[in-house]
């Protein structure tokens, strides 16, 4: 059974649904996407919806930079000439709003017939049932180096040199150390945590609002750890996937001990002229409650 007929058969599972899941909404648009079925999206998407891919800045094509809208949006995916597209899931997980498939994409066009393979990672975001936000990442230097420039081969060293420093620091929750590696405007977003409400999925901006909210969270966490399943370096970005492993204190869990956690996860870390201007998490928090409350929370 092809990639493409696994999504379909996800997807048809919830065809009926007055009140379908995330993932079934977000599994029914990427097999829209991948069998060029554009103008049916037009009943998929949100109207002011987002679509960027930060990793497309090897081509610094409009995508890099940021679509809104439907029609724009389905204008640059037809722009794109796919002839067909087939996408291997390694892994996939929502929730909330967010759902997150990564594995393997292939894709033909009319000008490139042979296909290409790359990593590919999509994060889709839902919205009273319409898909309202698209982030993909794809390792597009690792499928086309041989065409890439020099400084896109030179900013991917440092961006994996860079972005292993500060991921090692974030791990050890040195954020004394991490706040050297911060680019005045950094940011930080874990958009997967607005399952727990209230600011936890809020965006912080700028080196000191970053630091002072990482302190006050490695505050409540130790033994934070991370199984690197794959990682891959492109241009100005480090992508990290696997499990991530922390252990939250007893105050904070509402427990009698401290209790940990493990949820699969990738970590996005931008890299700009040495320094991060950027950090992603996406963390699947849905067996969050269930472990919390096996150790009697």
């Amino acid at each position: 059974m092809t990639a493409l007929a696994q999504i379909l058969l996800l997807a048809a599972a919830g065809l009926g649904s007055t009140a379908d899941s995330t993932e079934t909404i977000a599994a029914r648009y990427l097999a829209l996407t991948f069998a060029q079925q554009y103008d049916a999206l037009e009943d998929v998407y949100a109207e002011d919806v987002f679509f960027v891919d930060p990793t497309g800045d090897v081509w610094n094509g409009p995508g890099s930079k940021g679509v809104h809208g439907a029609g724009s949006l389905i204008a640059l995916q037809k722009s794109w000439g796919l002839t067909s597209a087939d996408f291997a899931i390694d892994e996939q997980f929502a929730v909330g709003e967010y759902a997150l498939f990564r594995g393997q994409l292939t894709w033909t066009t009319r000008s490139n017939p042979d296909g290409v393979t790359t990593d590919f990672m999509t994060i889709i975001r839902v919205v009273d049932g319409k898909v309202a936000e698209r982030h993909d990442y794809g390792n597009y230097l690792g499928a086309f180096g041989g065409s890439m420039s020099d400084e896109i081969h030179a900013n991917a060293e440092t961006s994996e040199d860079v972005g292993a420093k500060y991921f090692h620091a974030y791990l050890d929750q040195r954020h004394d150390v991490m706040e050297q590696l911060y680019d005045a405007e950094v940011s930080f977003q874990d958009p997967t945590a607005a399952y727990f409400g209230g600011q936890s999925s809020a965006l912080y901006q700028g080196r000191d609002s970053v630091v002072t909210m990482m302190a006050r969270v490695f505050q409540t966490i130790s033994n934070l750890a991370f199984d690197v399943e794959d990682a891959w370096f492109s241009n100005h970005h480090a992508v990290f996937m696997g499990t991530v492993r922390f252990t939250l204190v007893a105050a904070a869990a509402g427990t009698p001990e401290d209790v940990t956690f493990e949820h699969s996860a990738v970590f996005v870390i931008t890299v700009v002229d040495g320094l991060v201007v950027a950090h992603r998490d996406f963390v699947d928090y849905s067996t969050f409650r269930d472990q919390l409350e096996a150790a009697g929370g």
